[in-house]
């Protein structure tokens, strides 16, 4: 029974010598898109935004009075920026230059997102942010890209773009562009 419960602690003792530290699970902590989007949404709501989609050539616009259904509807593809899932750990690379912070996949990692850009302004309030992804899941039937920049002022969003296109097999690509202004 010694002989046996000797073996058991090396095994053990050798097992936790060779795995990696706890430090190599711990992610990188990221600006949180999904916590600056919930909070503009509380600002937003009630407010005017002057409205303009084109849609492969034909534009459209409206005046809309943003509810709370609005950014869910509106921004929902957001949630695919949200950075700080288990599935990133060590899969982002992470760039800082100046007032800029940017955020892309490491070259051997494969992600919807393409990249998330903040930049800040001098007090270190954001001023801009933009990011881009394409869903190729399923790229024999579907492809679809989407590239978005918000423009903030006093913390508040005032201008956003949301543009790129959508591919289904065997019809015309679909170009589209939506803007909107408070």
């Amino acid at each position: 029974m010694r002989i046996f419960t000797a073996v058991v602690v090396c095994i053990l003792l050798i097992d936790c010598s060779t795995r990696p530290s706890s430090e190599a699970f711990q992610g990188q902590s990221f600006v949180s898109l999904d916590s600056i989007i919930l909070s503009q949404q509380r600002l937003l709501i009630g407010k005017k935004l002057t409205k303009s989609v084109l849609i492969d050539d034909v534009l459209e616009k409206s005046i809309i009075s943003i509810d709370s259904s609005f950014i869910g509807n509106e921004w929902s593809f957001l949630k695919e920026f949200n950075l700080n899932k288990p599935a990133f750990i060590g899969g982002i690379k992470t760039t800082k230059a100046q007032n800029v912070v940017r955020y892309e996949p490491k070259s051997n990692e494969s992600y919807l997102f393409g990249f998330l850009e903040y930049r800040f302004g001098t007090n270190g309030e954001i001023i801009q942010v933009s990011g881009g992804l394409k869903d190729e899941k399923a790229k024999s039937l579907y492809e679809s890209t989407r590239e978005f920049t918000f423009e903030f002022s006093d913390g508040v969003i005032e201008k956003y773009t949301i543009s790129g296109y959508q591919k289904i097999i065997m019809n015309d690509t679909v170009f589209f562009q939506v803007t909107g202004e408070l």
